[in-house]
């Protein structure tokens, strides 16, 4: 009876966790739960209470996975997370005895990787000072984009590609600088130079859309969106932003039209992604 119930509960718990349907991993997880169970006899029959306390942990173990898949992770995470924080302090503690520039530029890779941003550009203005480096300027340019330092940013990314004037990367990255300092035009002149060498790079035609729209170019706008969905049908933010290109005009069909095509490519939404949609609607049934 007890085999039941517990069967009965591990059953209800993966519909809850999955909405109510039955999914590939199932067969996986309920061979989990009858392993358990066998364990289980066989401690009734040989009395081995290692075998009792192996079927209670597997039964647990299979019930909690479910709900969270990567628990396992987090040790492998919580021992890198010491490792770099103890390289730090190696670091900290080597260019206070004696500063050298590669241990420097060593820790300011592994202050960017932890979040410090702040630090990393303390340390990188240092080195700066005695020699100026792609390398260098690149770590710099990093730490100024995650505090979202644009303007300074956009410094740094002139003064690397004065050497370096067909980088992709760095092209790309000159554009978003300008598309967040609101540069449109200016950005889109950068797209364009990364499209020269990248036709049919999704992210760099996007932005492009994206800066079309903030000039209020509507038909180049749509074209540019058209254009990144043709290359990835599935790429949803090109939806919601055609969809608002169409409110923009008052085009209350075509922008429904598109929320529908979206429900039908993710009928389970996240619940940010379902509440854009939502807004989108009622804008659109506003019209």
């Amino acid at each position: 009876m007890e085999k039941i119930i517990l069967l009965i509960i591990a059953k209800i718990l993966y519909l809850i966790k999955n909405k109510g349907r039955f999914r590939f991993n199932f067969l996986s997880y309920l061979s989990n739960i009858l392993l358990s169970f066998i364990l289980y006899d066989l401690f009734l029959y040989t009395n081995i209470k290692l075998l009792t306390y192996l079927a209670s942990f597997l039964y647990s173990f299979t019930v909690f996975a479910l709900f969270f898949p990567n628990w396992s992770f987090l040790p492998f995470l919580f021992l890198s997370e010491i490792k770099l924080h103890t390289k730090l302090l190696a670091y900290g503690i080597l260019l206070k005895i004696n500063f050298d520039t590669k241990k420097a530029e060593e820790a300011i890779v592994l202050l960017n990787m932890t979040g410090k941003f702040s630090k990393a550009l303390f340390l990188n203005n240092k080195l700066l000072k005695g020699k100026r480096t792609v390398s260098l300027l690149s770590h710099k340019l990093y730490s100024l984009l995650q505090i979202g330092d644009y303007i300074k940013a956009n410094k740094v990314v002139d003064e690397i590609l004065n050497t370096n004037h067909n980088n992709i990367r760095f092209l790309a990255i000159k554009g978003d600088i300008l598309l967040n300092l609101k540069d449109y035009e200016n950005a889109l002149i950068y797209y364009e130079k990364v499209l020269f060498y990248r036709p049919n790079s999704i992210e760099i035609i996007y932005n492009m859309g994206k800066a079309y729209f903030e000039l209020e170019n509507w038909a180049e706008c749509e074209a540019k969106l058209n254009q990144a969905l043709t290359l990835n049908p599935f790429f949803i933010p090109a939806y919601t932003a055609l969809v608002r290109v169409y409110l923009k005009q008052n085009l209350k069909e075509q922008a429904i039209k598109v929320l529908k095509k979206i429900k039908e490519l993710v009928p389970e939404m996240n619940k940010e992604l379902q509440k854009e949609i939502n807004n989108l609607y009622e804008k659109a049934e506003s019209l």
